[in-house]
């Protein structure tokens, strides 16, 4: 529910890494591996959306000098 309310898009894959995972020889491991799909995952999901309009709330609606005028 609380993601829910807070509009979260769940993606499937999670990316957990042990100390274990971290050794030398995992370049090429199951971590990699993990991360390569979980990547994926979310390229796929931010290709679907829509892009977000973001309007900025300290924009000026009116010109500056009109707003001079006022004073």
């Amino acid at each position: 529910p609380l993601f829910s309310y807070l509009r979260a898009a769940i993606i499937p894959t999670s990316v957990f890494a042990a100390s274990d995972d971290w050794g030398a020889n995992s370049v090429e491991g199951p971590l990699r591996a993990r991360i390569d799909r979980a990547a994926a995952e979310l390229a796929r999901e931010v290709e679907r959306r829509e892009p977000a309009v973001v309007t900025d709330p300290f924009a000026l609606t009116a010109d500056f000098e009109d707003l001079l005028k006022n004073l």
